[in-house]
This record gives structure tokens, sequence and C-alpha cells, in this order.
């Protein structure tokens, strides 16, 4: 028989036609819902992954940093070298710093990843005035860098210098994985320093 065309579709459909088409249209939206729903599951993952790994990452380099601790001894150079591989071999790190107080109150450069023009120095004296980590953008290209007082006890021993390329980095657990990681490094120094002294008795 022949279809006359209405002013809808349905009309122009017979019945099992129309059960048909209302079928397939509810396949496809279930269809959809589920690519949908597994596209957001995919992400989930990935971004789940993407923090486990990066937490690995950051408990074998708080680990790296004990240890190179411990093997440097009483040699301060060569913790100072040891922490600057340890730095460079990190995903971590874009920067790395480490300022030392010297005998005549003033802050030198004792170890660094980058040249002195990438780090802020006007952080560095603000830290070392003000005795606490802070966290500010480095420049207009979008690099942030935490900035963390080494201490022994009440004394100020030097700063270290950590940086990483975006907002979102810096204002996460960054500032306290620096953190974590420059009181190892101010124990390691301030061993160093005790050692020398006893060596000068």
């Amino acid at each position: 028989s022949v279809i006359l065309l209405s002013g809808s579709l349905g009309d122009a459909l017979l019945p099992g036609q129309q059960n048909f088409f209302i079928g397939n249209i509810s396949t496809a939206i279930l269809v959809a819902i589920a690519v949908s729903y597994l596209g957001t599951l995919f992400r989930a993952l990935q971004a789940q992954r993407l923090r486990t790994r990066q937490a690995l990452d950051e408990t074998e380099t708080l680990f790296r940093v004990a240890g190179n601790v411990v093997q440097a001894g009483a040699d301060l150079d060569q913790l100072l070298g040891r922490m600057s591989q340890v730095v460079r071999t990190s995903s971590l790190f874009d920067t790395y710093a480490v300022f030392l107080l010297r005998d005549n109150g003033d802050l030198t450069l004792a170890a660094s990843s980058v040249g002195v023009e990438e780090l802020d120095r006007r952080l560095v004296d603000r830290v070392a005035l003000e005795r606490r980590p802070i966290t500010a953008n480095r420049d207009s290209r979008g690099a942030w860098q935490t900035a963390v007082p080494l201490m022994a006890g009440v004394d100020l021993i030097g700063v270290m210098v950590a940086g990483v390329g975006t907002k979102e980095q810096a204002e996460g657990k960054f500032p306290h994985l620096v953190e974590a990681i420059a009181s190892q490094i101010a124990i390691g120094i301030h061993n160093t320093y005790l050692a020398r002294q006893k060596a000068e008795l």
C-alpha cells in the first residue's frame, strides 16, 4: 500500500515501523550514554593513574634524598652534589638551588640546576628574613618557585628554592614536598657543620 506523508514522521510510518524506529532511537540514546560514561570513567582512571605515579615519584625522591644525606656523611660538597643529581633526575622540579648563609651574613649560591638569572633572589632574601616557606610567580612565562628556609633548630643556615612550570603544580602538594626535602637537606648540611667543628677541636 502507498503511505501518504502527513505532518509528522510518526504519521508516515506503519505501527511496526514506528516501533522499529523508536527502538532504534532508544538504542542510539543508550549507546551514546554508555559511550559518554565510559569516556568519563576512562578520564577518571587516567587522572588516578597520574596521581598514583606522581605520589610514587614523590616518595622515591624523598627516599633518595634521605639516602644521599646519609651517604654524603660529613662532606658538604658531596652532599650538595648528590642533592643536585637527585633533583636533576627527578620529574618533580624544573629548577633547584641551595643558598647557604655564610659567616659574614651573606646568602651565597652553593648548588643549582639552572643559572643564577633563573632564580628569584628577592624571594630568597624574603624567605631568609621571614623564615617561612613562600611560593611566588617567577616571571611572565608562568614559572613558579617555592623557597624554604633551611633551619638547624632556630638558626637559619640557608634557603632552598625549587621551581615548577604551572600554578596548578605550585599550589598543589608541591610546597609540602619542597619543605620535606628541604628539612632533609638542612639536617645533612647541619651534620657536615657539626663534623667540621668536631674536627677543628
